[in-house]
């Protein structure tokens, strides 16, 4: 008897200010495809493990497909050593560590992800990629339908601005608060809140500043935490209200398991699905 799950795919463009780095991860890449054992390790606070399962050339386009294991604080990750087969993590029918899978597609500076069993992966390969950027931290920014972030972002009026920050640990809490966007948002350490709810209004008479608006907005596009992004404002008289986290383009597929996970093949399949489903979307 099968399990019914839906599993959920993310895509994301691939921002940042290294100009080396898609030639250097392609690379090492290939160099890891071409070693008997297919993987790699690396640490940022618990250990991760990648392995390149396959590379497929479609209409002239590489494409990566990679697996990740992240590493549970009580767990480590049990693989062999020999090949890289994260087999060895699965007892009775389940993952002792996080998995997820991903098609990174150079030529497109392009991720679509997916779990084996729960959460987005999002954090993951960011971890994953930065570990590739010698220059600036990559960004992994969403896709969203009819591009609303531009035309968000093209606004010279905004009248209010509402977003939510949930955060699963206090841990977490804190790496926020550390990071560039945390820093406009001390408040949240000191109260050491694990839900966050902020509401920005201006007056009848007076807007909210334009450019310190558009530079949370840019900074928490991709966060995330970041669950909700509601946004008033528009052009001279036409003022609209956008949530824009509503609006990220997103891939859903029911499927019948036998186990608990996803297994290669199939993620393999559900996410060349996701990117054939919305192609016209994330390469136009």
């Amino acid at each position: 008897m099968g399990n019914s799950k839906t599993v959920n795919v993310s895509f994301f463009r691939i921002d940042t200010n290294d100009n080396n780095f898609i030639s250097a991860i392609s690379n090492e890449l290939e160099k890891t495809l071409a070693m008997d054992k297919k993987f790699d390790m690396f640490y940022s606070s618990v250990n991760y493990m990648w392995k390149v399962l396959e590379k497929k050339v479609v209409n002239g386009k590489p494409y990566f497909f990679i697996t990740i294991a992240k590493e549970k604080k009580t767990v480590p990750i049990l693989f062999n050593e020999e090949d890289g087969d994260i087999k060895l993590m699965r007892n009775n029918e389940d993952l002792l560590c996080d998995q997820f899978y991903g098609i990174f597609s150079p030529k497109d500076s392009f991720i679509a992800c997916m779990p084996a069993r729960t959460g987005s992966g999002t954090s993951t390969f960011k971890h994953f990629f930065n570990e590739f950027s010698s220059v600036s931290p990559v960004r992994l920014i969403p896709f969203f339908e009819e591009k609303i972030d531009e035309t968000v972002l093209s606004w010279s009026y905004f009248k209010s601005i509402s977003t939510r920050l949930i955060f699963p640990t206090y841990e977490e809490m804190e790496t926020f608060a550390n990071s560039n966007e945390g820093e406009k948002l001390g408040f949240i350490t000191y109260l050491s809140g694990l839900k966050v709810d902020i509401n920005i209004s201006g007056s009848k008479k007076m807007m909210l500043s334009e450019y310190p608006v558009k530079d949370f907005i840019s900074s928490m596009i991709d966060n995330d935490y970041c669950d909700k992004l509601l946004v008033k404002g528009g052009d001279f008289e036409e003022i609209g209200q956008v949530d824009i986290k509503n609006a990220v383009v997103k891939y859903s597929e029911k499927v019948l398991t036998v186990l608990e996970y996803i297994e290669d093949d199939l993620a393999k399949d559900i996410l060349f699905n996701a990117i054939n489903d919305k192609h016209l979307i994330l390469f136009y």
